[in-house]
């Protein structure tokens, strides 16, 4: 697994009493005095769920909801550099840590920021042995002097690092980001549980990292868990599937048979899954995982085990309002919906990375919000052995090819005209309903005739299946650092055939620590489409 360690030194030096962001004095800021040398150091380091267990049982691999795994991040979705990661220093009240520039093996900005000057990285199989903690607070050749900090927070591969500086640390939790345009880095920042305590964590505390000697603070270093921002998205099982019927006494699955009216009875039909898209994703995230402490009561929680404090993780999340991105689709072009089989052997590829929206308020995997998260599936109905999609109408509880039905269209619209007014089937044409997503009405010679209404029509074969991205413990919507692993295992019915989806005393200090850089939490599903 990936780690990554600060492999710089940085001496963090009290240069002022009072924090510009606040008008309270520096003795009731909550910094302290420090007692002789001392140093802190810190290295960030991927990690799985350690002991190789889940919920209390082996981990596996997961084929259903609830049954999750880790999974390592993969390119970019693990990478930071020095020029992208930030840490951000605070008293025991959670002001910002006021410092100097002097002795710093960094750059010091805005009150309480340090960037480092190196970062490298090293594989250790998740395990937190063998890699060299770094010094943080404190040289090589020198102590830190001056005031310690009680409590870091960690940024990395953000867009505006100093959107999170020379703030409260509490003010942390209501900094929103957007959603970025291009998924290049990923940014990550502390991860949010509630300790053992019962205590809000979105930081680490750092007091009793503060050491004497630099030996001792490597020995010992303070370890701070982030997580990104993302979610991801993947699916397998695209592909030609026997379009099924749901025997509603039995609940079996059974070849549907469809009568097209002008087709010999007992004709199967067949549906080719070509390719997926996202739909209803989030415009916008906190920065730092949000979450209501209401939950930590029984009768509140989201959902059971939602937090896992010896995993540093928890499960759900607070969003910052309803914003979606764009993902209105055309079902007719096919360039659209671009995501196909995920396939492990290239793993960036056919995935689709959003921010976290639980907001959602769907129940089931099919039923169609204006809020939840979701993934929009195209397929094309043809006969076994073909192709090319079969052109045909739902009309009256009946299916039709779509000329035989305009021909009882035709019919119907000539009997009650003179022989100088028949019309052929070339003069009818479907025509959307505005006021009926996805229906149509008969249009013959220009004229509405809506005797012929609520018309269901598979254009060249082309539907769409709509599925609701499902979470942990019944609930529908996305989490950061979760994959959401979809896999289609058979199509119960025809989908849906148009695009609307259905609905200061300077004294010596040393300081080290190290940053765990969370795997990805993977939730699999396997299901129909219907």
């Amino acid at each position: 697994m990936k780690h990554f360690l600060i492999n710089a030194t940085m001496l963090l030096t009290l240069g002022a009493m009072v924090s510009c962001s606040n008008d309270e004095p520096a003795n009731g800021g909550g910094q302290t005095v420090a007692k002789g040398e001392q140093y802190m150091a810190v290295r960030l380091q991927s990690v799985g769920n350690p002991g190789g267990t889940s919920f209390g049982k082996p981990a596996s691999r997961a084929t259903e909801v609830g049954n999750p795994e880790f999974e390592e991040g993969v390119g970019n979705e693990n990478a930071i550099t020095a020029a992208n990661v930030r840490f951000y220093f605070f008293t025991e009240t959670g002001l910002p840590f006021v410092m100097s520039e002097s002795g710093v093996n960094g750059e010091v900005s805005e009150t309480n920021m340090v960037k480092p000057y190196q970062v490298s990285s090293a594989n250790t199989n998740g395990e937190a042995v063998g890699l060299d903690a770094v010094l943080v607070l404190g040289t090589p050749t020198e102590p830190y002097k001056g005031d310690k900090p009680a409590k870091v927070v960690c940024v990395a591969n953000a867009t505006d690092f100093t959107q999170f500086a020379n703030k409260r640390l509490e003010d942390l939790l209501r900094e929103t980001v957007n959603t970025p345009a291009t998924w290049n880095t990923f940014m990550m920042t502390s991860s949010t549980y509630v300790d053992e305590s019962g205590t809000l964590t979105y930081f680490t505390n750092v007091e009793d990292k503060i050491k004497e000697t630099a030996a001792a603070a490597e020995a010992d270093p303070a370890n701070i868990f982030i997580e990104r921002l993302a979610v991801k998205i993947r699916a397998t099982g695209l592909g030609d599937y026997q379009v099924m019927e749901k025997d509603p006494e039995t609940g079996a699955y059974t070849g549907k048979i469809f009568l097209l009216r002008n087709e010999d009875p007992g004709v199967p039909l067949y549906v080719t899954l070509t390719g997926w898209q996202p739909y209803l994703t989030a415009n916008r995230a906190y920065g730092i995982k949000n979450i209501d402490m209401k939950w930590t009561a029984e009768e509140n929680q989201p959902f059971s085990a939602w937090n896992i404090p010896q995993l540093h993780r928890c499960y759900w999340a607070n969003v910052p309002g309803l914003s979606f991105q764009d993902n209105s689709y055309n079902i007719y072009s096919a360039d659209q919906f671009k995501y196909s089989n995920f396939d492990s052997n290239a793993p960036t590829q056919n995935v689709f990375y959003t921010y976290e929206n639980t907001l959602g308020t769907a129940t089931s995997l099919s039923e169609f919000t204006d809020n939840t998260t979701a993934m929009v599936v195209r397929g094309v109905v043809h006969r076994e052995g073909e192709t090319e999609g079969l052109d045909f109408c739902r009309w009256g509880g009946d299916y039709y090819h779509s000329d035989y039905l305009k021909q009882v269209i035709v019919t119907a619209y000539n009997a009650e005209r003179a022989e100088d007014a028949q019309a052929t089937i070339a003069d009818v044409e479907f025509v959307i309903d505005p006021s009926n997503p996805n229906h149509y009405f008969a249009r013959v010679k220009g004229n509405d005739f809506k005797r012929f209404n609520n018309i269901l029509w598979w254009k060249d074969g082309v539907t769409s299946y709509f599925v609701n991205i499902e979470h942990l413990g019944g609930k529908f919507g996305v989490v950061r650092n979760h994959i959401y692993d979809y896999k289609f295992s058979n199509v119960i019915g025809l989908g849906i055939p148009g695009n609307e989806p259905e609905k200061p005393v300077e004294e010596e200090t040393f300081l080290a620590a190290r940053v765990y850089v969370l795997n990805w939490h993977v939730i699999s599903t396997t299901l129909d489409l219907e």
